[in-house]
């Protein structure tokens, strides 16, 4: 029997990320992903910054598009703009 000293659960950008390195700092370390292969199907909602791809040092090779700002509606009438141009 094998045994681990972390399991980290979801192959994302922050699972990865952490699953490296704790693999770095010599810890036996695994990874599980639901999915046959990591990145498919696409599922990210999106939303994270070029800060939090270096943050985890991962690629930024899976971005379909980037998004530059967005204007939230709520059911009440308010609108709350971001603009990260």
């Amino acid at each position: 029997m094998v045994m681990y000293d972390v399991i980290v659960v979801g192959a994302g950008p922050a699972g990865s990320a952490a699953a490296r390195y704790c693999a770095m700092a010599g810890l036996r370390t695994l990874m599980v992903e639901e999915h046959a292969t990591i990145g498919y199907p696409v599922q990210c909602a999106g939303l994270l910054s070029e800060n939090a791809f270096a943050e985890c040092d991962v690629s930024s090779k899976s971005v379909i598009q980037t998004v530059r700002g967005a204007t939230l509606h709520s059911s009440k009438g308010c609108e709350l703009n971001f603009d990260a141009g």
